[in-house]
């Protein structure tokens, strides 16, 4: 399996029972020159947890609502954002 879909961040963690994260929704930034960035991101979950998976970029969605299957582990998406 691909190494970079096999790593995880916890952006919300605290709707796992028995942890002591929070359920605040969270974020994840990178800095990068100012211009466009193409971005490729994955959302999923392996093993099979309860968890529907959105991701924003710069306030664009570039996945909506996925929901982890056994045959659709993860979704990934790749677009054009403005970097300022």
């Amino acid at each position: 399996m691909d190494a970079r879909l096999n790593t995880v961040i916890h952006l919300q963690y605290g709707d796992v029972g028995g942890t002591s994260g929070v359920a605040t929704e969270g974020a994840w930034e990178y800095a990068v020159a100012d211009g466009t960035c193409r971005v490729t991101e994955s959302a999923g979950d392996q093993p099979a947890y309860d968890s529907r998976h959105t991701v924003r970029v710069e306030g664009v969605t570039a996945v909506n609502g996925f929901v982890f299957t056994a045959a659709a582990e993860f979704r990934s998406a790749t677009m054009t954002v403005p970097a300022a």
